[in-house]
């Protein structure tokens, strides 16, 4: 049965390569919100309180905030190619 499902899909019609695109933007989304929400935690905390200066936690703070959000722009961006090329592959 299953077999006589997918030979009826088209795959060279618009709507499917739209739905190959929005699928992969889609997993690369779910891919930021994880890391964003599973290294909360470590982005927040540095250090036992009253051992870092304020400014120098917040250094610390902002260095490991940039770190997590260049990760996630390459993960944007390898989303955002794999997508592309399965459009127009």
């Amino acid at each position: 049965m299953l077999g006589m499902i997918t030979l009826s899909v088209d795959t060279t019609s618009q709507s499917y390569a739209v739905g190959q695109v929005t699928g992969a933007l889609l997993v690369g989304v779910v891919a930021i919100v994880l890391v964003w929400q599973l290294t909360g935690s470590w982005r927040k905390a540095v250090a036992a309180p009253g051992t870092l200066e304020p400014a120098e936690k917040a250094r610390v703070q902002a260095k490991r905030r940039m770190l997590i959000i260049g990760v996630m722009v390459l993960i944007g961006v390898g989303s955002t190619v794999r997508a592309a090329s399965m459009y127009y592959a």
